[in-house]
């Protein structure tokens, strides 16, 4: 029986080209948008002794846009992948992107094209938060 072919995750670990990569953890996301670049800066909630969480961030990556682009389209197909053999990820209510009624301040109302981008992320997060609403 022929032996399977390694992929590339396989030949660079082989290589050890991954030997200097440092795990993170991080449950928290900050993006920072520029023209070039798309900046995510990651963290983790840290409890303090008020008893209100705190972000420590800890790890800043800055990759360009189109780079962006495709990491949107395989974190997706990751997901789907994930859920089809898991199940459905759930979101806790807490955490879910609040339902925004009104433009930002800052943003010009007498803008048409100002206001067709602010119900476009209106529609994106109200769709998000309604496929967040269990089947019955």
């Amino acid at each position: 029986m022929e032996e399977p072919k390694s992929t590339n995750a396989d030949a660079e670990t082989e290589n050890d080209e991954l030997d200097h990569v440092v795990p993170m953890y991080a449950n928290n996301v900050r993006f920072e948008m520029t023209a070039w670049d798309l900046r995510m800066l990651f963290g983790q909630l840290m409890p303090s002794s008020e008893g209100k969480g705190q972000v420590d961030w800890h790890t800043d990556v800055t990759i360009p846009w189109a780079q962006a682009k495709l990491m949107h389209l395989y974190l997706g197909m990751n997901l789907t992948l994930y859920e089809r053999e898991n199940g459905r990820i759930t979101i806790p209510p807490a955490v879910l992107p609040a339902p925004i009624s009104t433009p930002p301040a800052g943003v010009d109302t007498s803008n048409p094209e100002a206001i067709d981008t602010f119900e476009m992320v209106q529609g994106i997060i109200k769709a998000f938060r309604d496929a967040q609403v269990p089947e019955k």
